[in-house]
């Protein structure tokens, strides 16, 4: 049993490191950049940090909220509460997130943001809960925190096959859409989107776009 728990334990990172090389080819073709390691991507931005994170907040963690800064203090979001690891039962999607203006470090979010509903009917009226999401991101970090994300995106097929998957991240949507960029807003400002982010870095790993980007100070952050 043992042998064949190693034969099977070889296969299985034998496939994916295939599956890497594929996806590196991939992006190499398409002009993305690629990193074989989220740890790799991460590690010159933890080193460049001015100082440690104090609160970092995972939302979607399920049962096991994950804190790649290495914050002191970390929370928990979703829908399952779990005391004992600090997961806070949180309905995402119904509106604000339960903390102050300007209070957290960090904010993450690891394959998460593609179950996010991009425009749903709400009181017979139109909302954009994954613009919203953003805009509460934004409201909760303070002046030059942290939002990291880890999305399956296009043009990989990860982010169609899983139907829960209803919000398709390309390159460009964190870039063109939640950035400023000088004087020019970020373009979901037109559906009412009232923060402002500065991109940091972007990469791929695997069929995943990683995501760095830091909270621009806001005049108005209530929403």
């Amino acid at each position: 049993m043992i042998k064949f728990k190693s034969i099977a334990r070889k296969v299985s990172d034998s496939f994916r490191n295939s599956q890497n090389l594929h996806s590196a080819r991939c992006a190499q073709k398409l002009g993305y950049q690629h990193c074989f390691s989220e740890e790799l991507f991460l590690r010159d931005h933890l080193k460049n940090l001015d100082e440690k994170p104090k609160i970092s907040v995972d939302i979607g963690c399920g049962f096991t909220p994950r804190n790649p800064f290495s914050a002191k203090k970390l929370i928990g979001f979703d829908l399952k509460e779990n005391v004992k690891l600090g997961v806070i039962y949180c309905d995402i999607l119904a509106g604000q997130l339960p903390l102050a203006d300007s209070s957290i470090d960090v904010v993450t979010a690891f394959d998460f943001l593609e179950h996010i509903p991009r425009v749903l009917r709400e009181d017979s009226k139109t909302c954009f809960p994954f613009i919203r999401l953003m805009d509460e991101i934004h409201r909760i970090l303070r002046p030059g925190g942290i939002f990291y994300h880890r999305t399956p995106a296009f043009p990989f097929k990860e982010a169609f096959q899983d139907p829960t998957h209803v919000n398709i991240i390309t390159e460009d949507t964190f870039p063109l859409y939640f950035c400023s960029n000088g004087d020019q807003d970020a373009w979901a400002s037109i559906y009412g989107f009232a923060g402002s982010f500065t991109l940091v870095e972007q990469a791929w790993i695997g069929q995943s776009l990683l995501g760095i980007m830091r909270a621009n100070k806001n005049v108005s952050k209530s929403i």
